[in-house]
């Protein structure tokens, strides 16, 4: 079973030099000044909300159960893993942080785990810069760029999964620039890590990997 956990929990609760521990939270001034909040859509705000209030409410991480989100939120239950996905992407939680139901992770750990998705980010930018023979003054790592790749590196978790995407792009004549109009289309965003369905597709596409290739992946993303 997976869990999420709000990061920087307590910055949306109140606290009392008395001692005092109510149930409630600050969210008018989340809402207003953060930008990542403000980035997503309604709906993810309002998601994002209801985990803040189950996860202070019941005092333990909360359970990924998509029927019970859907009653406790409203939002429609085949839509939920979507905006998990983009709470993801925004770095506002994180999920199957642990094994134990009561044990939510310190911040500590969680930047512990920022810090290496960061390197795993890098690594993966360079990567591709270097397949793509591209300019790292002229195609540096944007913000954009680095969301993106970190969005598909927690939904996928695994690097070579990742660097197998890219590789396949690569082996693509016409996204290489051999069609029409003459144009490249490899670019990082757009081109390879689009979505989660985007980039799955480019992994087992039948065209640019090989059976065996296709096997190995489906194993390590599926487990079969």
């Amino acid at each position: 079973m997976e869990y999420i956990h709000v990061k920087n929990l307590k910055h949306y609760q109140p606290s009392y030099t008395d001692g005092r521990n109510l149930i409630w939270i600050r969210w008018d001034i989340a809402a207003l000044t953060n930008r990542k909040i403000c980035k997503l859509p309604a709906v993810a705000r309002w998601l994002f909300l209801v985990l803040v209030c189950l996860e202070t409410e019941e005092d333990k991480h909360v359970e990924v159960d998509l029927m019970w989100l859907s009653l406790k939120s409203g939002i429609e239950k085949r839509h939920i893993s979507n905006y998990i996905k983009m709470l993801q992407a925004a770095d506002l939680i994180v999920t199957n942080c642990n094994k134990s139901l009561h044990s939510v992770p310190t911040d500590r750990q969680t930047d512990s785990t920022d810090r290496q998705t960061d390197n795993t980010c890098e690594v993966l930018f360079n990567f591709y810069l270097k397949t793509f023979n591209r300019n790292s003054n002229q195609y540096k790592l944007s913000p954009l760029r680095k969301q993106k790749i970190m969005a598909r590196y927690k939904e996928f978790k695994n690097i070579d999964l990742l660097k197998q995407a890219i590789i396949n792009r690569s082996k693509s004549k016409f996204h290489l620039g051999e069609n029409e109009s003459g144009k490249q289309y490899t670019d990082l965003i757009d081109h390879i890590f689009r979505n989660y369905e985007y980039t799955e597709k480019l992994i087992f596409d039948p065209k640019l990997s090989t059976e065996a290739e296709i096997a190995k992946w489906r194993k390590i993303l599926y487990g079969r």
